[in-house]
C-alpha cells in the first residue's frame, strides 16, 4: 500500500516526481527482499502481490527505466525456482496474482517490441498451466492488434510466437478433450488478424516467407496423402508467383511446379485435366505451362 500511495504522489500532475538523489526503486526492492528473507513461510502469492506494487512503482516513475521491470521479473523467477513452483494451476491464488504482474507491462507499453525488450518475461511463461498460458498469450496478441504496431524483424517474430505458442502450436500439457469449435475459431480469428501484424522491411522478403510457408503447409499436406488437394495448391502457388513482381518470383515459381509433378509422378496432362486442374493450368504463364508439361512427360 506504501509503495502504491507514493507512485501515485510522485505522478502527480502538480508534482516535482522523483528526486534524482533518491533511489526510489532500489530501496523499496531491497526493502521486499529482505521481507521475503526474514519470512520463509510467507505465501507465494503475496511475495507476488509485493513485486506488482514494485513493477507499478517502476512504471509510472520510472517509465524509461525497462532494466527495473525486468528486475522484478528476474526476482519472481528466482524466487518461484526457489520454492520449486511448476505449472500453477490457472484457479490458484499465487497463478493469478502471477497474471496480474505479467499483464501490467503489456497493458503499460502497449508495444509488444518493448515487451521483447524484458528478457525474463518469456521465461515465467513456463511456471502457468495451459489455461493461463493461453488466456496471456490472447491479451497480449490483442494488444498487439489494439495498438498496431508492426513487427518488423524475425527475431522478434521467432521470440513473440514462442511466448504466444499456445495459440499456435499444441501443447504438451493441453487437455485431451476437446476445445468448443466456437472458441477456437474466435481464437484463431484473433490470431490471423495478430499475423497481419508481422511486415518485413522489404516486400521481396515478405513475400518470400509467405511462399515458403505455403510450401511448408502443402508438404504437410502430402504426408497425410492429400494428393489432389496438395497438386492444386502447388499450381495456385505457381500461379501467384507468376502474378506478383518480386525478385525471386520465377525461382519460386519453379519450385511449386516441380513440386507439383515431384509429388504426382502418376499424372499426366490429360489426367491433369481430368483431375479438375485445367482451370488453374490455364491460369499459369506460358513457359511456366511448358514447365509442367515437360516435368510431367518425364515420368
Amino acid at each position: 500500500m506504501c509503495i502504491a500511495i507514493l507512485a501515485q504522489f510522485a505522478t502527480r500532475d502538480e508534482g516535482t516526481g522523483i528526486p534524482s538523489d533518491i533511489q526510489l526503486f532500489e530501496i523499496f526492492s531491497a526493502q521486499i527482499n529482505q521481507v521475503v528473507q526474514n519470512r520463509p513461510d510467507m505465501p507465494p502469492e503475496d511475495i507476488v502481490s509485493l513485486n506488482v506494487a514494485l513493477i507499478n512503482l517502476a512504471l509510472k516513475c520510472y517509465p524509461g527505466r525497462y532494466d527495473f521491470v525486468d528486475k522484478v521479473l528476474e526476482t519472481t523467477e528466482e524466487i518461484f525456482h526457489k520454492l520449486n513452483l511448476d505449472h500453477l494451476e490457472h484457479t490458484s491464488a499465487v497463478s493469478k496474482e502471477l497474471s496480474k504482474l505479467m499483464m501490467i507491462p503489456v497493458d503499460n507499453y502497449k508495444d509488444v517490441s518493448t515487451l521483447l525488450k524484458l528478457d525474463h518475461y518469456g521465461a515465467l511463461f513456463d511456471y502457468f498451466d495451459y489455461e493461463s498460458r493461453k488466456s496471456l498469450s490472447l491479451h497480449i496478441v490483442n494488444s498487439a492488434i489494439e495498438s498496431g504496431n508492426y513487427i518488423t524483424s524475425s527475431e522478434e517474430a521467432d521470440s513473440l510466437l514462442t511466448i504466444i505458442s499456445p495459440l499456435v502450436v499444441d501443447q504438451k500439457d493441453q487437455p485431451e478433450e476437446e476445445e468448443d469449435p466456437e472458441d477456437f475459431s474466435e481464437e484463431q480469428t484473433t490470431v490471423a488478424k495478430f499475423i497481419s501484424l508481422l511486415q518485413a522491411p522489404e516486400p521481396d522478403q515478405q513475400y518470400v516467407k509467405i511462399f515458403q510457408f505455403c510450401h511448408q503447409t502443402i508438404g504437410a499436406l502430402i504426408k497425410a496423402e492429400q494428393n489432389e488437394m496438395s497438386l492444386r495448391l502447388f499450381l495456385q502457388g505457381a500461379v501467384a508467383a507468376g502474378e506478383i513482381e518480386f525478385e525471386n518470383a520465377e525461382s519460386v515459381a519453379y519450385e511449386f511446379i516441380s513440386q507439383s509433378g515431384f509429388n504426382t509422378p502418376h499424372l499426366t496432362v490429360s489426367s491433369l485435366v481430368n483431375h479438375n486442374q485445367h482451370k488453374v493450368i490455364s491460369l499459369l504463364p506460358r513457359q511456366y505451362i511448358d514447365m509442367l508439361t515437360n516435368l510431367v512427360l518425364e515420368y
